[in-house]
């Protein structure tokens, strides 16, 4: 993703990974003999609703791969389970044991100390800009 952000915008990216992704999941869905047509409108709610977070998610990690070096969008990717763990709690009354909560209380710690260590990097004479020294 980052080296394709060096020379496209994130939406362009993001269709093509979408675009080249599909098929490879179209077959493995096939042959594992799963259902592909949505049987009713919730189903095809949902598949939207999905359609729209892809677009959303991978568009957003697309974009912070543009901005930010992948080291840090590496670790803020991160939130992804726990923001998936407090969602199924908050919406469909899903439990949490202790070791989930303290692995998401982990990671969002771990995504605090990316983000402060990437701040107070101190810029060397060799990373100037224009070779400036």
């Amino acid at each position: 993703m980052q080296a394709a952000r060096r020379t496209a915008g994130a939406m362009r990216v993001t269709f093509w990974a979408t675009l080249l992704g599909a098929p490879l999941l179209l077959i493995v869905a096939l042959a594992l003999g799963e259902d592909i047509i949505p049987a009713g409108p919730s189903g095809w709610a949902a598949c939207i609703a999905m359609g729209v977070m892809h677009v959303f998610g991978q568009g957003g990690v697309a974009w912070a791969l543009g901005k930010l070096p992948a080291s840090v969008t590496a670790v803020t990717i991160l939130i992804q389970p726990v923001v998936a763990g407090l969602l199924g709690w908050w919406i469909f009354g899903e439990t949490l044991t202790p070791v989930q909560a303290l692995g998401g209380v982990l990671v969002l710690g771990a995504i605090v100390l990316a983000q402060r260590s990437q701040k107070a990097k101190p810029v060397l004479a060799t990373d100037a800009p224009n070779g400036l020294k």
